[in-house]
């Protein structure tokens, strides 16, 4: 099974066999454990920020990840 991450994508319908419905959370304890996984979470998720909030970026994954669905159908 693959994670394709949140939201909706074009690539995403060309490239799953079903949907399952997943969701995301964490509890962490307060204290230096729990800053270091707050930390070692956060390069991943500053990284999609990054690529969302720059349209250049964010179309070159869209595309990319397209052209990988139609690998995979064709």
């Amino acid at each position: 099974m693959v994670d394709l991450g949140s939201g909706p994508a074009r690539y995403k319908d060309t490239l799953k066999t079903r949907e399952l419905c997943v969701y995301e959370g964490a509890v962490i304890r307060p204290g230096p454990a729990g800053a270091v996984c707050r930390l070692g979470r956060e390069p991943a998720r500053a990284a999609g920020r990054a690529v969302r909030n720059h349209p250049r970026l964010a179309r070159l994954a869209r595309r990319t990840l397209e052209q990988a669905g139609r690998l995979r159908t064709g």
